[in-house]
């Protein structure tokens, strides 16, 4: 039955046909600072992974426009992106979304800093990428049931994952039929 067991999973690593390997997982960070309530400076960080820098790009509700074009800053960890926003409306409880979260940088630390209120910050993930800048915080609930889809597309999105998976299924398999055989 061992012998199976081991067969199986060599078939699975041989049928596969690609590298198994880990990949990086990271996260942007997103910050939007404003003096006056109505303009505001935006910076982007990216990270480099596997020598590609992941794309990202910010979206404001209508009534916002550039002041500055992006001014791009590149680095060996990743890239730097900085421009200024005014816009009609006041910034706080604007709604603002990310666009280009992925498997790879799946979530972006976002803050949102102006001289009428408490620093605010928030973590979006992809499937929510939208916020409202200084709203409430989600519970902790919330919060943490927004990882359980997120993790399970990053378990199935590589071999390597799927063979982990399958390597402690087999473990709690084995470890169940020697405890029966007692």
């Amino acid at each position: 039955m061992r012998g199976l067991r081991v067969a199986i999973v060599v078939a699975l690593v041989l049928a596969a046909g690609a590298e198994v390997r880990a990949h990086g997982l990271a996260a942007a960070f997103v910050s939007i600072e404003t003096g006056d309530g109505y303009e505001a400076d935006v910076l982007v960080k990216l990270p480099k992974l596997e020598g590609s820098t992941a794309g990202l790009s910010v979206r404001f509700e209508q009534g916002c426009q550039e002041l500055t074009s992006a001014t791009r800053l590149e680095r060996p960890d990743g890239i730097v992106d900085r421009w200024s926003i005014r816009c009609t409306k006041p910034l706080a409880g604007m709604k603002v979304e990310l666009l280009g979260l992925s498997t790879v940088v799946g979530e972006a630390f976002v803050e949102f800093r102006s001289p009428n209120g408490p620093e605010w910050n928030t973590i979006l993930r992809r499937g929510t990428a939208t916020t409202r800048l200084g709203a409430r915080e989600p519970s902790g609930f919330e919060n943490n049931a927004s990882y359980f889809p997120l993790g399970v597309e990053h378990i199935l999105s590589g071999f390597d994952h799927v063979f982990f998976v399958i390597a402690l299924l087999l473990i709690v398999w084995r470890s169940r039929a020697t405890t029966a055989l007692h």
